[in-house]
């Protein structure tokens, strides 16, 4: 068998005509969100490709948004504001006014009741790290407040809009991504500048300490966390560091995370876009400047080592991420060329390859 991307069946714009980066991805059955690097959010019609509407928001400094199962769209601002762009996507409302300063990422759950936004790390906290040593170490005891808050994690439960949990020990360092499970919204991933990865069960605990069920260090900052659910990884993630490494985790309630398939290193050139499941295994997607796509897929059956693997050209520049429907095994890619290409992802049989097998066989040689 051979992996394969389909022919591209979305193309938006039609026209070389976005000089803007797409930044982030989203889809329902009828709608696409795109994020660009103008600070625009665009909301496109999947069928007709049409553009329906936009809002730039510069007026918030958009850090993420979510497009949610009845067309609307969650706004998070840097400066912790929360917003729903509603779906005649005319009228924008305000959520919560602030659930903290300074979020550089965010997550909705499943569900879309839950949001967790994480934090850079603290201006505050920066000082505190460069007196520490000149100050008496009775007055770490004494002073128990903000200035020892390096980055914060806050989960807000939206319908109520309500704190669920405020956790500031967990990341020395910024926190960079955030992932609720796929079919749980109470387990949620962060990772780190700090290189950690923390998993956290969020009900009925409150208290970071009993929150917090595990950590594991991936040794350097890391730009993307995920889970793979039903890919014969139990309860499994993943996590992707910003020197182009990934690696696979086996997630247990109570014990320490067993490593099932570690340090990927992708070839130099090649930057790692993100990873998804099928149900059935896990595939990664990386890109060089070209815009060319190298995909990989991974099994538990084979010890997780790569089964497969394809390269297509999908953009002309640099591909920045992604979306998959499992429903259509359809893959949307965005690139730094302000395009977005719809593909399908396929399995064919290499016939060529098996008829020159029969062959060798034949003639007594071996078949590689």
């Amino acid at each position: 068998m051979k992996l394969k991307l389909g022919e591209a069946f979305i193309t938006w714009p039609a026209e070389d005509k976005n000089a803007c980066y797409v930044l982030s991805l989203a889809s329902n059955t009828r709608h696409i969100l795109a994020q660009l690097s103008d600070c625009t959010v665009v909301i496109i019609d999947s069928n007709s490709l049409q553009q329906l509407a936009s809002r730039n928001c510069a007026d918030i400094s958009l850090v993420s948004a979510h497009l949610l199962d009845d067309d609307s769209v969650i706004l998070v601002g840097k400066n912790g504001l929360v917003l729903r762009w509603d779906q005649r996507w005319t009228r924008t409302t305000e959520i919560i006014s602030q659930t903290a300063e300074g979020i550089a990422c965010s997550a909705i759950s499943h569900d879309h009741t839950r949001l967790a936004v994480g934090t850079e790390k603290s201006e505050s906290a920066e000082r505190k790290g460069d007196t520490r040593s000149n100050s008496d170490s009775d007055s770490d005891d004494d002073d128990d407040d903000d200035d020892a808050v390096s980055s914060t994690i806050v989960v807000v439960d939206l319908q109520a809009k309500a704190q669920l949990g405020v956790y500031t020990e967990s990341h020395s360092d910024a926190v960079n991504c955030l992932a609720f499970h796929p079919d749980d919204h109470d387990r949620l991933l962060s990772g780190g500048a700090d290189g950690l990865v923390n998993w956290f069960r969020l009900s009925p605990r409150t208290d970071e300490d009993e929150a917090l069920v595990q950590t594991f260090d991936c040794g350097s900052s890391l730009s993307r966390v995920g889970w793979t659910r039903d890919a014969g990884f139990g309860t499994g993630s993943f996590a992707v560091t910003d020197d182009n490494r990934l690696t696979l985790f086996d997630v247990a309630d109570d014990d320490d995370a067993t490593v099932v398939f570690k340090t990927v290193n992708f070839k130099e050139g090649r930057s790692l876009v993100d990873c998804f499941t099928d149900g059935e295994a896990v595939y990664s997607i990386a890109s060089d400047d070209s815009g060319k796509a190298y995909m990989s897929r991974r099994e538990r059956s084979n010890g997780y080592a790569t089964a497969l693997t394809t390269d297509d050209q999908c953009h002309a520049q640099l591909i920045r991420c992604l979306a998959f429907d499992g429903r259509s095994q359809t893959l949307l890619t965005g690139g730094e060329d302000g395009k977005i290409i719809g593909r399908q992802v396929a399995f064919e049989r290499d016939l060529t390859v098996a008829k020159k097998t029969r062959r060798s066989k034949k003639k007594g040689s071996k078949p590689y």
